[in-house]
């Protein structure tokens, strides 16, 4: 207990350790011979102790080591459990003879080991191809070391078994049983001839050919793994691959709504296609077959519905993203064979034909972007394509023509970007840049400057909050008037223009009216200290858009609705909501019902019940703009508060409305015999409802019959 104590301990020296093994190896706990087992400083005599352990785990882990003495891997080949001597097997340092031994081993777990361990001769490997066992030759065919008359063993073989089975009858469905494992992995291995290649893209061809009358789409796919194999060979010839492309092109396709077909095939055909794109071994022709991308799967997006309580779910085919999809793809192909075209060519011309092409590939354009020639800088400076890098170092180069093609350049997203649906959105492309954009925001040069001000897409994306505030207060007035053409073509912005107030307030302290009608129209993006500013211009258009902007209220939409500009007044008037405060909103109701350039719409409301004060109702209607049929409407009416306030508007025809009014008070009456005149007092005498008191009082204040 002592002695294993101490080998557990961390900070026993290594030296001893060997020898504590040997002396605990009889009494210590598993998980300590474990340890020893994994222990790659765990010496040839201690490993063959743990190779006879009683322990099937110690001995497993002694034989799953990369490396091991020879006696001791001739001992664990002999071992008596099939996964130990598996995983012996596998070094590649077994002896010969105990490989030839495992070789035949009953167990196929073993013999698969023996098949996959690149140290395994030739000889073995060729034995093994002819394996009954579909997991031992699948491994010899996999193996990396497998020679190519081994590897041509294999497919003959396999291929040969494939074309004895009698042909399935069309009425049978069920899938086929045959093993594709050992052809796939013979496609896969770069050791494998071109003409074994071939006869493996063939099989697949003919077994598609001779498949049942109706279209057995997943045997396809199940035949498709062999091509996608093909496809992934880097050291497959280019006939091949172009055949691979051909066929799957042909074959791997489907019908049928998305809720009902399988999608395997269009994804597996996309996949196959693009290691194709991507495979160096592919010639130019190939690529040119797929230029067009129409070959991507189809994309597609859910839909639901609720309905009695239950949501419907279903899938339909997206158009808009295969198409971005398929454009996407386009483009990588073009870029790739743009990249096979690439041979450092000589001539300027040839050179800036590279640079300006938008589907060069990235790798080609880093390479000129330090060309010697300024039009070919020039080029790839504007180039859609560049990489950020490159762009980068030509945002400081000292040709200036270039910098102001680098700061006019623009980087969109790939279009499938624009179809993404997850509420997590990605940053645009155009923030890859930032480096460059903002050395270009403070280039010496006004022109850059103005150029990057310009570009909408470096300006609101590119640049940071920070860099973009200091372009506002550059001294050249280019600068500034770029600005402010970017913020006209902005589209709206959540959550408030992207500038600091201090930007936005020095803008206004040194821009026209031009200036300030720009900024009042980002209508909701502005905080109220701009708007106020806005509003102390004295232009009254920007007056105008700030009384339309919704964050104006308070004491400013009060200031407005006083003004003597007839158009702030009905744009005041014409909101909706003043505010949430109830008193600010009063305050605003009567400074606009005070105002002689109160619209009639506006009087009308406050009339017809936009509130219950007494005197707003008064000074409304009481209001020069205030329309006078409506005015005698309610002098006509049965309302007797607004027969008073028609009575009390001084209005001659209204006055003589209410004196002819049945339905008017005692107190209407009274009031325009006091104040009417002689079209009211007319009226008031034929007025059936008149009372005697009146009547007296009338004929007292006219003696003479007049």
């Amino acid at each position: 207990m002592l002695l294993e104590a101490i080998a557990r301990n961390p900070r026993t020296p290594p030296e001893i350790r060997p020898e504590l093994a040997l002396a605990i190896i009889d009494t210590a706990g598993e998980d300590l011979l474990r340890d020893f087992a994994k222990d790659e400083s765990t010496p040839g005599d201690v490993l063959k102790r743990l190779a006879q352990h009683s322990s099937a785990s110690v001995r497993f882990l002694v034989a799953s080591r990369t490396a091991a003495p020879s006696e001791v891997l001739k001992m664990l080949a002999l071992d008596t459990a099939p996964n130990i001597r598996a995983a012996a097997a596998r070094v590649q340092g077994m002896p010969i003879p105990s490989l030839v031994s495992l070789a035949a081993d009953g167990d196929e777990t073993v013999r698969a080991a023996v098949a996959g361990n690149t140290s395994t001769p030739p000889e073995l490997l060729m034995r093994l191809a002819l394996d009954d066992s579909v997991d031992v030759v699948a491994a010899v065919a996999a193996n990396s070391s497998a020679t190519a008359t081994v590897l041509t063993r294999v497919v003959n073989e396999q291929l040969a078994r494939r074309s004895a089975r009698p042909a399935r009858p069309s009425y049978i469905r069920d899938r086929d049983d045959f093993p594709l494992a050992p052809l796939i992995a013979a496609a896969a291995n770069s050791r494998t001839s071109p003409e074994s290649l071939g006869a493996l893209v063939d099989s697949v061809a003919s077994v598609i050919a001779r498949s049942s009358s109706y279209r057995d789409e997943r045997r396809l796919a199940d035949e498709a793994q062999v091509w996608a194999a093909v496809a992934r060979n880097r050291a497959a010839p280019p006939d091949v691959l172009d055949a691979v492309a051909r066929g799957a092109q042909r074959e791997l396709w489907m019908k049928g709504d998305p809720d009902r077909a399988p999608r395997d095939l269009e994804r597996s055909r996309e996949s196959i296609l693009s290691d194709i794109v991507e495979n160096p071994g592919s010639a130019v022709g190939t690529l040119e077959f797929l230029r067009g991308g129409e070959w991507v799967a189809r994309r597609t997006t859910t839909r639901s519905e609720r309905d009695d309580g239950h949501t419907i779910t279903w899938t339909i085919w997206d158009s808009s993203a295969t198409a971005a999809a398929k454009a996407d793809m386009a483009r990588k192909v073009r870029s790739e064979i743009s990249r096979r075209s690439w041979t450092g060519a000589d001539g300027q011309m040839d050179r800036i034909g590279f640079a300006t092409n938008p589907d060069a590939s990235p790798e080609i354009l880093q390479e000129l972007a330090d060309d010697s020639a300024v039009a070919v800088r020039r080029a790839v400076a504007a180039n859609r394509s560049i990489p950020a890098s490159a762009f980068t170092r030509l945002a400081v180069d000292p040709d200036l023509s270039v910098r102001v093609a680098a700061a006019a350049s623009a980087h969109p997203d790939d279009e499938i970007r624009q179809h993404e649906r997850s509420g997590y959105v990605r940053e645009p492309r155009e923030v890859d840049y930032r480096e460059g954009f903002e050395a270009l925001a403070r280039d010496p040069a006004p022109e850059v400057r103005t150029a990057v001000a310009s570009n909408a897409a470096a300006f609101w994306v590119s640049l940071s909050e920070p860099a973009r505030s200091h372009m506002a207060f550059d001294e050249d007035p280019s600068v500034r008037a770029a600005i402010l053409s970017s913020i006209s073509t902005l589209d709206h912005v959540f959550g408030g223009l992207e500038m600091s107030t201090a930007a936005l307030e020095h803008m206004i302290k040194t821009g026209t009216a031009e200036t300030w009608r720009t900024l009042a129209a980002r209508y909701g993006e502005l905080p109220i200290a701009i708007l106020e500013r806005l509003a102390n211009t004295g232009d009254a258009e920007t007056a105008v858009l700030v009384a339309k902007d919704y964050h104006t209220k308070g004491d400013l939409l009060v200031r407005l609705a006083g003004s003597d500009d007839k158009d702030v007044v009905e744009a005041v008037a014409a909101r909706h909501r003043f505010g949430e405060d109830r008193d600010l909103n009063d305050a605003v109701e009567k400074a606009l019902v005070r105002n002689p350039h109160a619209p009639e719409l506006f009087l009308r409301q406050v009339a017809h019940g936009g509130t219950k004060d007494e005197d707003m109702i008064k000074l409304a209607i009481n209001h020069p703009n205030f329309p006078e049929p409506m005015l005698i409407g309610f002098a006509e009416g049965t309302d007797q508060r607004l027969i008073m306030a028609a009575a009390s508007s001084r209005n001659p025809r209204a006055v003589a409305a209410v004196a002819a009014n049945e339905q008017a008070s005692v107190e209407a009456l009274s009031y325009v015999a006091t104040y009417g005149g002689q079209e009211a007092r007319e009226a008031l005498l034929v007025n059936k409802k008149t009372p005697p008191e009146l009547l007296l009082r009338l004929i007292e204040q006219n003696p003479g019959g007049r």
